[in-house]
């Protein structure tokens, strides 16, 4: 298990992207795929900077509360940062529409 304390003389790296729906994937979407999505986009950017992802933030905007959906999504991401041993740390959630 990480720790937020890290070794002298190294250096804390993050990386945030923002996906939109119908910009960055269609709406209907899988929400595994869209969990994958999600991460790799950040773990590409942590990698160029080469460094080793520890945690994750999450802030995810919904039209609509769909359990189905987010079982899905949460299986897949929960899959993906075990794989990775990565832990999810925070976020928001909140309800709105697609832009």
């Amino acid at each position: 298990m990480r720790t937020s304390q890290y070794p002298e003389k190294q250096t804390l790296a993050i990386s945030t992207d923002t996906l939109v729906a119908g910009n960055h994937f269609l709406p209907d979407i899988d929400p595994a795929d869209l969990a994958y999505k999600a991460l790799a986009v950040n773990l590409s950017d942590l990698a160029a900077m080469g460094a080793d992802p520890a945690w994750l933030t999450l802030a995810l905007t919904l039209p609509d509360v769909d359990e189905a959906w987010l079982e899905s999504f949460s299986d897949s991401l929960f899959d993906l940062l075990n794989y990775y041993d990565m832990q999810l740390i925070g976020g928001d959630t909140t309800r709105g529409h697609y832009q």
